[in-house]
């Protein structure tokens, strides 16, 4: 059992967490246990294949995990009223596909992630513009996703990730689509973020200049975590 000064430090934890698909046949994640503190920056690392989008998935609460707990702040998650409420006022994501809506401009897809919240839509848009300036492209603020590189979208993604101040930052392969140039700006961003606003980041990536900077690396390999070489804080 956790002693209290421990789960104080826990955001997130994962105890026994499994998640499996075709009648059980197919294992994404196999009994994982892991933790994740506040302000803490964890990169998972590991093949493809090996459990890391969908462990992503399951502390986004964006799929529900086979067997096992997952816990926010020593809440289970089970406890959860409302999982989209839960995700718009904690969570911000960074999806590999980036998911842009092709009908909108930069902007206005940085926008939909404040959809529900009790701010002025001008407001967050002086916000929205000043993470893509940030990030080295308001001038592509008006412009539609076909209109932009890979790595503009991708940086259209990170900032609506962060529009909302979220307290975590899922991300999966952030910096895939961006040259060294720009994947060091994406990551300076994120640890200005940290800094400001002790935001909590769990990104699947592998990219070893992200290992570099997280303050834990956690190793998967066929959905299981491989403890001898995942580092400790």
């Amino acid at each position: 059992m956790q002693t209290q000064a421990a789960a104080v430090r826990s955001l997130v934890r994962a105890e026994g967490l499994s998640l499996a698909f075709d009648h059980g046949r197919v294992r994404a994640l196999n009994g994982v246990n892991m933790e994740v503190h506040a302000g803490e920056f964890v990169a998972l690392v590991g093949p493809s294949g090996c459990g890391k989008s969908s462990l992503l998935s399951l502390i986004g609460a964006l799929d529900q995990p086979s067997a096992g707990a997952l816990y926010f702040e020593s809440v289970p998650y089970t406890s959860i009223a409302d999982y989209s409420v839960f995700r718009r006022e904690n969570i911000g994501f960074v999806f590999q596909s980036f998911f842009l809506i092709p009908t909108l401009s930069a902007v206005e897809n940085i926008l939909v992630a404040t959809v529900g919240r009790r701010v002025s839509r001008a407001d967050y848009k002086q916000t929205a513009l000043g993470l893509l300036r940030r990030l080295g492209i308001e001038n592509r603020a008006g412009y539609f996703p076909g209109q932009l590189s890979g790595g503009e979208r991708q940086r259209v993604a990170i900032a609506r990730a962060l529009i909302n101040a979220p307290r975590m930052i899922l991300a999966d392969e952030p910096t895939g689509s961006l040259d060294s140039v720009n994947a060091a700006q994406v990551l300076d961003l994120i640890d200005e973020v940290r800094r400001e606003q002790g935001l909590t980041v769990v990104m699947a990536t592998h990219d070893p200049e992200v290992s570099v900077r997280a303050d834990r690396v956690v190793y998967l390999r066929d959905g299981r975590l491989d403890v001898s070489r995942t580092t400790h804080p």
